[in-house]
């Protein structure tokens, strides 16, 4: 490791932020566009691709969406498309699309990864090279750089529980921990705990408890969740809550998941993927904003959306983050879907990691609408996916 994220507020004024945003993404995309190929942009109907894209004003855009509609961002990219006009090349993907290409997928990424966007942007990067475009720019940073994630700030509930004086907060949540799930009890034990104890972001898909009792016991003496946080927290002692949070995502979540994807994904298909928020120029001046600039009065990304202002219209910089949301949910509710996992979590190699009884219950409990394990389904499929590709079908 050759540099460090250091996050100190130079309390500068708004409008000198803003200033200093455009000048340094203006740059950014000078030079992460010099190629001896034509150049395009990955584009979805939020602001980080959206302004990376007017700023590049490429020749073709690039767009996948889902057959589902609340999942199908590629109106709104389309939409900034013919108001700049520029050519959008978008296409429609289902689940036959995606769990037909889930052993593909896992094999490219090397090593179980149960990010479910992951999907998608196999077959967006693969949208770009069948276009004959081979260098293409996307958004990834200005998430973490600029407090993009929901998550960074407090939710109603939290905001109200921290109007209570600390002694009777942090009992309760004290207690609360030791309780059978309620009605709130995320919300007390994140209101009236530390960040360093409640926030691992993404990541949290099962707690600890749950995944030990899914596990065999021979996989149950990993490292605890606060063995990895814990030496990345102790590097930003003193800093408020949404520093915090931003640091964690930079070191752990950015790293190990949205860049791994996005490089392993584009290079499946020899797309060269570059990230102009992620120029070190760039975060320089992300270092120096303080965290009410970036989340202000709810709304995330607050001066990199004023920045954008200048240059996209009202709908897409105020916009609120969808991400690459992937209608799971849903498909494991089909019959299809569901023999599709169900046929994963009988196989024979299942005995030697999981109780089989046990995450055949969490897909059923799911199927039936009893509750919502999707994410924990595709955690558990992606693996029995990657060791099913990489030690049954390899070594037949």
């Amino acid at each position: 490791k050759y540099w460090e994220v250091d996050f100190n507020d130079q309390h500068k004024t708004l409008e000198e932020n803003i200033a200093d945003i455009r000048a340094v993404i203006d740059d950014s995309v000078k030079m992460h566009k010099q190629s001896d190929v034509p150049v395009g942009s990955f584009l979805s109907g939020g602001v980080d691709s959206s302004y990376i894209t007017e700023r590049l004003m490429p020749d073709k855009t690039f767009s996948i969406g889902f057959a589902e509609d609340t999942f199908d961002e590629t109106t709104h990219a389309e939409d900034l498309s013919n108001i700049l006009n520029i050519e959008n090349i978008k296409r429609t993907i289902d689940a036959d699309d995606c769990l037909g290409m889930l052993p593909t997928i896992q094999y490219h990424m090397d090593e179980p990864q149960s990010n479910p966007s992951t999907m998608p942007l196999y077959f967006l990067s693969k949208l770009v090279k069948d276009n004959d475009v081979t260098v293409v720019l996307s958004g990834e940073g200005a998430d973490e750089i600029f407090g993009g994630y929901e998550w960074y700030g407090l939710d109603e509930g939290q905001k109200k529980l921290k109007k209570l004086p600390n002694f009777i907060l942090k009992p309760a949540a004290s207690l609360a921990k030791h309780l059978p799930n309620f009605r709130g009890k995320t919300t007390l034990l994140r209101a009236g705990r530390p960040v360093e104890e409640t926030f691992i972001g993404q990541a949290l898909v099962f707690e600890e408890d749950e995944a030990k009792d899914i596990l065999n016991s021979d996989y149950q003496q990993s490292r605890s969740v606060k063995d990895i946080t814990d030496k990345v927290y102790s590097l930003v002692q003193g800093k408020d809550d949404v520093t915090k949070k931003q640091f964690l995502d930079i070191k752990l979540f950015m790293a190990g998941d949205i860049l791994q994807k996005a490089d392993k994904m584009s290079m499946a298909h020899s797309l060269e993927l570059r990230v102009p928020f992620l120029d070190k120029e760039v975060m320089k001046v992300g270092e120096q904003i303080g965290s009410e600039q970036k989340i202000t009065n709810g709304t995330t990304k607050y001066v990199l959306r004023k920045a954008a202002e200048k240059s996209l219209p009202e709908e897409w910089f105020k916009r609120k983050k969808k991400g690459f949301p992937v209608p799971i949910k849903l498909w494991f509710q089909e019959e299809k879907y569901y023999q599709f996992v169900k046929e994963y979590f009988q196989a024979d190699y299942v005995d030697q990691f999981f109780d089989r009884e046990k995450i055949n219950q969490l897909l059923d409990d799911h199927y039936q609408g009893v509750v919502n394990n999707a994410r924990k389904i595709y955690t558990v499929l992606v693996f029995l996916v990657w060791y099913k590709r990489y030690f049954i079908d390899e070594v037949a």
